[in-house]
C-alpha cells in the first residue's frame, strides 16, 4: 500500500554499481563485518511515499543479506565442495578481469554417500586460492594469495549431455593474484551462489517500466474499477468455470480472491491488477493453483512465474493434480493417460530437477516423447499404416508366409519342421499384437502431449477411443471376420 502523493522516483540512494562486482569487492573485514551496513538498513516500512522510496527501502537489506550469506559460507569453508585448478588464462576478447578456468574434479570430504555432487551454477561465488582453506582465518595468513569470483558461463558439456562442471569461465574484481606467476598448486572452492540476489537487484534498478509497481502500490495511479457491464458478460462463463466443487476445497477468503480477480480480468475497457497476499501457511499457493485451473478451463492463455524452482514446481504439481483429478471424474471409462498438453513448464534442466508427477508437461521430455512419436520409422503414422495394411490386406500377407513357410520346408526337408503352420487366425493376431503396443502408445502420447486446440475435436475424440479400444483384448475379435 501507498501514501497519497506523487508516484514518480525520487532520486536514488543507493549505489550504482553492477551487483556482481560490490560483491566481489569485499574484503573479508567488510564480510564479516556485521555493522557494514548498520547506516544505511532501516525498517521497511508499511506504507510508502512513491516508487522510489519503495525500491529503496529494499537496495541494502539485500545488500545486507548477501553479506551474511556470504560470511556464513566462510565459516563452514571447510565443508565446502572444493577441485584442484588445471588451467587458468585470460579469457580473450571478453573484457577485463574475465578468466577461463578448467579443474580436475570436484569433491567434498563431508558429502553424503548417495548425495548429488556439486555442479558448477552461473551466480556461484568462488574462492580461488594457491592453498586450500581450512578455515576463515586461513585467508588471513601471510603469504597467502586468494580471491573471490564469480562463475558467469558454463563451458562444455558432460558425457551424460548435462551441463560439466569442470570448464567455465569466471569474473574477479581485479587481476588474478598468481598472474604471470608459476602456480604448481591452486585450488577453487564453492562458497554460496547469488543468481536470485542478482536478479532482484536488476529488478529494484529497472526504471524502464514502473506502471505495474505503480498500479500496485500507489493508490492515486490505481485504474477505474470494473465497469459493471463486462462483468455482466462473463457472469455465466464465470459461474460454469468456478463450479461447486471449488468452493468445497477453499475458504472464504480465497474464493473471494478467486472470484475478484477473475472478474477484473474478464474487463474489456480496462486493465487492472490484482494482488492475492497473506502469510505463510494461508493457503496463496493453493489460492493460485486454482485459479490456473479455472483459466485452463476458461480457455486463456496464461503465464505463471515465481522466483524459485521449488516453487514453480509446487504450483504446477498442484494444477496437473486438478487436471486429473477432474478429468478421472468427468470421463467415462478409466483412461490411461490425462491430457495435459494444454499445460507446460519449461526452465534450467539441470536446476528444475523434475519430479515425476509432473514430468508429462515439462517441455523438454514433451518433445522428446512427441518426437517418439512422429519418427517415420515406428511412430504413430507408421503404426496406423501397418495396422491398416494388415487388417485390409491379412489375406495376402497369409498366403505370402504360406508360401514363404513351404520355401523353407523345401530347403530343411532333412529337418522336422520346428513348428506347426499358423492358421489365418493366428496368424493375424500375432501380426496385430506385434503392432498394437507401439500404436497404443503412440496414441497415449499424442492425447497426453498434443494441445487440445490443435486437434479437430472429433479427430481427438476418435484417437481416445481408439486408445481405449487398443487397451481391451476385443481387438482380437476383429481377426474373426476374415
Amino acid at each position: 500500500m501507498m501514501m497519497e502523493g506523487d508516484c514518480s522516483s525520487k532520486k536514488r540512494a543507493w549505489p550504482k554499481d553492477d551487483f556482481t562486482d560490490m560483491v566481489l569487492k569485499w574484503s573479508l573485514h567488510d564480510i564479516f563485518n556485521e555493522n557494514r551496513y548498520k547506516d544505511q538498513v532501516e525498517w521497511i516500512p508499511e506504507l510508502f511515499e512513491s516508487v522510489g522510496n519503495y525500491l529503496d527501502s529494499y537496495s541494502y537489506p539485500l545488500l545486507e543479506e548477501t553479506r551474511a550469506q556470504l560470511a556464513s559460507a566462510m565459516e563452514s569453508i571447510h565443508q565446502a565442495p572444493f577441485a584442484e585448478v588445471q588451467i587458468l588464462e585470460e579469457a580473450k576478447s571478453c573484457g577485463n578481469f574475465l578468466y577461463e578456468v578448467k579443474v580436475d574434479q570436484w569433491r567434498n570430504k563431508f558429502v553424503n554417500h548417495g548425495k548429488e555432487l556439486y555442479k558448477v551454477l552461473p551466480g556461484d561465488i568462488l574462492v580461488i586460492s594457491d592453498s586450500k582453506p581450512e578455515t576463515r582465518s586461513d585467508l588471513q595468513r601471510m603469504h597467502w594469495s586468494w580471491t573471490l569470483a564469480s562463475v558467469t558461463d558454463i563451458k562444455g558439456e558432460g558425457i551424460d549431455g548435462s551441463t560439466s562442471s569442470t570448464k567455465f569461465k569466471v569474473k574477479t574484481p581485479e587481476d588474478m593474484p598468481f598472474k604471470g606467476e608459476k602456480q604448481d598448486w591452486l585450488y577453487v572452492v564453492y562458497l554460496t551462489n547469488t543468481m536470485t540476489n542478482k536478479r532482484i537487484w536488476k529488478a529494484l534498478h529497472w526504471f524502464k517500466n514502473l506502471t505495474l509497481i505503480e498500479k500496485v502500490l500507489c493508490s492515486n495511479a490505481m485504474v477505474e474499477e470494473q465497469c459493471d457491464s463486462c462483468s455482466v458478460n462473463h457472469t455465466g462463463q464465470l459461474s460454469e468455470s468456478f463450479g461447486s466443487d471449488l468452493y468445497s476445497q477453499m475458504n472464504e477468503s480465497q474464493t473471494e480472491a478467486i472470484r475478484a480477480s477473475l472478474h477484473k480480468m474478464t474487463c474489456d475497457r480496462n486493465s487492472h491488477i490484482e494482488l492475492i497476499w497473506g502469510p505463510p501457511g494461508t493457503g496463496k499457493t493453493k489460492t493460485v493453483s486454482q485459479m490456473l485451473f479455472i483459466l485452463l478451463r476458461m480457455n486463456y492463455r496464461t503465464l505463471c512465474c515465481a522466483p524459485t524452482n521449488v516453487a514453480v514446481k509446487e504450483v504446477a504439481s498442484r494444477v496437473v493434480k486438478l487436471v486429473k483429478e477432474a478429468y478421472a471424474a468427468e470421463s467415462e471409462k478409466s483412461d490411461p493417460f490425462t491430457p495435459l498438453g494444454d499445460i507446460i513448464l519449461f526452465g534450467n534442466k539441470d536446476r528444475l530437477k523434475v519430479a515425476p508427477d509432473i514430468e508429462d508437461i515439462y517441455l523438454d521430455y514433451r518433445v522428446k516423447r512427441l518426437v517418439e512419436c512422429f519418427a517415420p520409422s515406428n511412430g504413430l503414422k507408421h503404426c496406423v499404416r501397418s495396422m491398416i495394411d494388415l487388417l485390409e490386406h491379412g489375406a495376402s500377407h497369409y498366403h505370402i508366409f504360406l508360401e514363404n513357410e513351404l520355401i523353407k520346408t523345401k530347403e530343411n526337408k532333412d529337418e522336422a519342421p520346428k513348428d506347426k503352420p499358423k492358421f489365418f487366425l493366428e496368424f493375424i493376431r500375432a501380426g496385430v499384437k506385434a503392432i498394437l503396443p507401439s500404436l497404443r502408445r503412440c496414441l497415449i502420447t499424442f492425447c497426453t502431449h498434443v494441445a487440445r486446440s490443435f486437434v479437430a475435436k472429433q479427430n481427438f475424440e476418435n484417437m481416445h477411443n481408439g486408445g481405449r479400444f487398443f487397451r481391451s483384448s476385443h481387438m482380437y475379435l476383429v481377426a474373426a471376420r476374415y
